[in-house]
């Protein structure tokens, strides 16, 4: 948003910065607070504190801030909203920002294997102090949190035992893990679908290294009357299956424990196992 030239614009000769300095206010970055994030965005507040050493209030004028992460430019604008700083005292200013995440890794790349990547957020806010409108810049940098969806698919199927009443599965389940450190999966409740049966169950918590792609072996016990003749005929000659798994599990990430929800499909052989 273009703004248009104050009337009254402070120019300081360098005299005139110690007669004035003491009307001036100051800012202060505090850092950069979570509000909240979700494997879709991140929700985050930049916290400012300014001095105010004037005996009257003091107001914002105005507040324009750019974003960049990893030295790319990412977000720009200003705050509309207005401040009114306390006589002698000092005033918190945050600057709250909605990142989607999509947008975040459409323009950052070659981050894999980060739970961090660096901001830099830099702009100018102007004062109406009784010398006139003051403009201070800041140039601000720290960590952002770089939170990915990992990805789960179906691998494989195998059958390494079955009897004329139970069977049992082993779905290959491939996870891919881009950030730096390990996830845990816990709480996985899913629904496997078989051809056309299906099948509840859940799985043991499990962990998986940062930065790696890894095959987790999930094995289901099923009863061999609930799958049909159809079902286990396929499974006792190796024909291929319409895989289908939908689930629910949280994942604990550098950043607190988040639902993930799970639907994947495939079409594979069962390998009988002997």
């Amino acid at each position: 948003m273009t703004r248009s030239v104050p009337a009254v614009l402070l120019v300081l000769t360098c005299a005139a910065c110690e007669e004035a300095e003491p009307f001036l206010p100051t800012v202060a970055f505090e850092g950069m607070a979570l509000r909240d994030i979700s494997w879709d965005q991140a929700n985050v507040d930049f916290e400012f504190r300014v001095e105010n050493p004037n005996p009257v209030a003091v107001s914002l004028s105005s507040f324009d801030y750019n974003l960049n992460l990893e030295t790319i430019d990412f977000l720009s604008g200003d705050s509309p909203d207005g401040l009114d700083l306390e006589p002698s005292g000092s005033s918190p200013l945050v600057l709250p920002l909605d990142l989607v995440y999509e947008n975040v890794w459409g323009a950052v790349e070659a981050t894999r294997g980060e739970d961090l990547i660096d901001f830099a957020l830099s702009g100018q806010m102007g004062f109406n102090t009784p010398l006139g409108e003051v403009m201070l810049p800041y140039n601000e940098g720290g960590d952002f949190p770089a939170l990915r969806t990992p990805k789960l698919s179906i691998q494989g199927a195998r059958v390494p035992q079955f009897n004329i009443t139970t069977a049992t599965l082993e779905i290959d389940l491939g996870v891919d893990n881009p950030h730096g450190t390990s996830l845990l999966f816990d709480g996985f409740a899913f629904d496997l679908a078989l051809n056309d049966r299906s099948v509840s169950s859940t799985a043991v918590p499990f962990d998986v290294p940062g930065d790696s792609v890894s095959t987790i072996s999930i094995p289901v016990e099923v009863q061999v009357v609930d799958l049909g003749l159809a079902l286990f005929g396929a499974l006792t000659t190796g024909q291929p299956l319409d895989l289908g798994m939908s689930a629910t599990v949280d994942v604990t990430t550098p950043f607190g424990v988040l639902p993930l929800t799970i639907d994947e499909t495939g079409n594979l052989a069962a390998e009988i196992l002997p």
